[in-house]
C-alpha cells in the first residue's frame, strides 16, 4: 500500500493472471510461477527494510539488500506453494480451484504468522481495511475471513473469464455466487456496524490524549537532545490536558533514556502527571542488572496522577534484525555483520501480557511491531482489557508505504476484537480506531501533534477473542483433505492406466 494511495480494489482480481497462467501447468511450474509473483509482490511492499536498516540501524547496505532478499525469497515460497497445490485440483474441474483456492491460500498465511516467529505483514485480508462492511466478518474469522473472501471472489472472476472465452454458460453459475458471496458479507457487516455502534451509544467514553513528538530519530538518542525531547513531549502534554483527558499516551521509547534510573531526567518524567492531573502512559527501555548477563527491555509505564508507577509492560514479541539478531547464539558469526541490531530480551518471562487499570477501564499496550499479531492481542482481552493501546516509533521506516501498512494492520484488531484502539506513533501515523475499524481520527506523518478523543471501553469477547483462529484452523484442516484426496485419485487414475 503506497502512501495516501488506497488499492483495495486491485486486491478483488489481483490474483486472477497467477489462476490463468497455471492452467496446465505441472507441480513445478506452477510453483515457480506463483514464487516469482510472490517475490514480486512481496519486494513492492517490503522495499523499505533496507531502509530502515540502512539509515537507522547502521546495518551496511549490501547486508541490507541480503536481508531483504533473503526475507522476500522466504516469504515468496508461500505464493509458489498456494500456486502448486493449487495446480494438483486442476483435473477437478471448476469445483477443485472453488473449494480449495480460498482455505489453501488462508492456511499458508496462518503458517507464515507463526512459523520462525511470524511474520504475517500485510496479509492480503489488510488491504480492504477502509471497506468497513466487508470487515466485520473479522469478529468470527480474524482477518484471515477477509483473505478467504478476496481469494474466493478472485477465483470467481477467473472462472466467470474462462467460461465466457468459451461461450458457454457455466458463468451464469459463478455469477450468482459471485454476487450470493459479496452480498451475503455486506449484510453481514452493515449489521454488524449498526448492532456496534448501538452498543458504543450506550457506554461511557473515556478521555484520551496522544501526544506524537515528532523527534528525529538521528537525534534521539544523542545525549545533548534527551532535555529537549522531554521538554517537546511536556509542551505537547500541556496542550493536551486542556481538555481534561483521563490518560495521555507518549510513543514507543518516548522517553529516550533508562526510566527510572536515570536519575538526572526520571523526575522531571514523574513531575509531568502530577502537574496536569493525568495517567500518564510512556515507552522506555528497561534494564535488569540483576541478571547475567544483563538483560534489556523494550518497556511502557503507566504513572498515576500523583506520579507513582502503577505498572510496567515488557515487550513480548520482539522484531527480528531490529531488536534482536536470531540465532545469534548458534551462529555467532552473523552478530558482527549486523552490528547496530539491538538485543533486547523478551517480556514473556517478566510481565507477561499484563493489563494497566485506570478509574473506568482496563487496557492493554502493544509495543510496535506486536500489533500486527493478532493472538497477542486477544491474550490482553481475554486477560480484561476494555480497549487497546499500541505505542510505536515508525521513523525507522522514514517516508515509506510502511507506516501506512502498519497503522492499517491495527484497524483489524480493533474488530475482531470489538475494542477500541489508541494509537501513538513518534513520527506517526497516530489515532484513534472505532471497534467497527472506523479511524476515528489521525494525524500525517512526520508532524508535530497533540490530539484528544473518546474510546468506549467494555470487553465484548467476541467469537475471535475467545476461540481465536479457529477459522483459519478449520481451512488447514479442509485444505489437507482436499489434497490428500486428490493425491489418491490421482494415484488411482495412474495405478488404472
Amino acid at each position: 500500500m503506497k502512501p495516501h494511495l488506497y488499492y483495495g480494489l486491485a486486491a478483488w482480481c489481483a490474483l486472477v493472471p497467477l489462476l490463468f497462467s497455471i492452467e496446465g501447468k505441472t507441480i513445478g511450474q506452477s510453483f515457480r510461477l506463483g514464487w516469482i509473483t510472490g517475490f514480486v509482490g512481496f519486494l513492492g511492499i517490503l522495499y523499505w527494510v533496507t531502509q530502515a536498516m540502512q539509515h537507522y540501524g547502521g546495518i551496511p547496505i549490501f547486508i541490507s539488500l541480503i536481508i531483504l532478499c533473503a526475507l522476500t525469497l522466504y516469504l515468496s515460497v508461500y505464493i509458489g506453494t498456494f500456486a502448486a497445490l493449487l495446480s494438483m485440483v486442476q483435473e477437478q474441474g471448476d469445483w477443485g480451484i472453488l473449494i480449495l483456492a480460498s482455505p489453501l491460500w488462508v492456511s499458508l498465511e496462518y503458517l507464515r504468522s507463526i512459523l520462525l516467529t511470524g511474520f504475517p505483514w500485510e496479509n492480503l485480508g489488510y488491504s480492504q481495511y477502509v471497506a468497513l462492511p466487508v470487515i466485520q466478518i473479522a469478529d468470527t474469522t480474524g482477518v484471515y475471513g477477509v483473505s478467504f473472501v478476496v481469494v474466493l471472489v478472485n477465483s470467481l472472476i477467473f472462472l466467470i473469464i474462462r467460461h465466457l472465452r468459451k461461450a458457454g454458460r457455466a458463468h451464469i453459475g459463478a455469477i450468482l455466487c459471485l454476487v450470493a458471496v459479496f452480498g451475503s458479507v455486506l449484510a453481514y457487516g452493515l449489521m454488524r456496524i449498526h448492532q456496534e455502534n448501538e452498543r458504543i451509544s450506550a457506554l461511557a467514553p473515556i478521555k484520551v490524549g496522544i501526544v506524537q513528538g515528532n523527534i528525529d530519530q538521528s537525534l534521539k538518542w544523542e545525549d545533548a537532545y534527551q532535555k529537549e525531547t522531554l521538554q517537546i513531549y511536556t509542551r505537547l502534554t500541556q496542550e493536551v490536558a486542556k481538555e481534561e483527558p483521563e490518560l495521555v499516551i507518549w510513543p514507543e521509547t518516548a522517553v529516550p533514556f533508562f526510566f527510572p534510573f536515570d536519575q538526572p531526567f526520571s523526575p522531571m518524567v514523574r513531575a509531568i502527571a502530577p502537574k496536569n492531573g493525568v495517567y500518564l502512559l510512556f515507552g522506555s527501555p528497561f534494564y535488569q542488572d540483576e541478571m547475567d548477563p544483563i538483560r534489556y527491555l523494550n518497556s511502557a509505564y503507566l504513572l498515576s496522577p500523583d506520579g507513582e508507577i502503577k505498572g510496567r509492560y515488557d515487550k513480548i514479541h520482539l522484531v527480528p534484525f531490529g531488536e534482536y539478531v536470531p540465532l545469534s547464539r548458534f551462529l555467532p558469526f552473523i552478530r558482527p555483520l549486523v552490528e547496530g541490531v539491538g538485543d533486547f530480551a523478551s517480556g514473556e518471562e517478566t510481565t507477561g501480557a499484563m493489563v494497566f487499570s485506570i478509574p473506568g477501564a482496563k487496557f492493554g499496550v502493544l509495543i510496535c511491531y506486536e500489533i500486527i499479531f493478532p493472538g497477542l492481542n486477544r491474550r490482553f482481552i481475554r486477560k480484561g482489557a476494555d480497549f487497546l493501546v499500541t505505542v510505536t516509533n515508525d521513523a525507522w521506516f522514514g517516508k515509506t508505504s510502511a507506516p501506512f501498512q502498519h497503522f492499517s494492520m491495527a484497524t483489524f484488531r480493533a474488530v475482531e476484537n470489538r475494542v477500541f484502539v489508541a494509537r501513538a506513533a513518534n513520527t506517526g501515523i497516530s489515532g484513534i480506531i472505532s471497534s467497527t475499524g472506523r479511524i476515528v481520527t489521525r494525524t500525517d506523518i512526520f508532524s508535530r501533534h497533540a490530539l484528544t478523543g473518546e474510546v468506549y471501553p467494555e470487553n465484548s469477547a467476541t467469537f475471535y477473542t475467545r476461540h481465536g483462529d479457529a477459522f483459519a484452523h478449520a481451512c488447514m484442516i479442509w485444505s489437507i483433505l482436499l489434497i490428500g484426496g486428490s493425491c489418491v485419485l490421482q494415484k488411482k487414475r495412474g495405478d488404472l492406466q
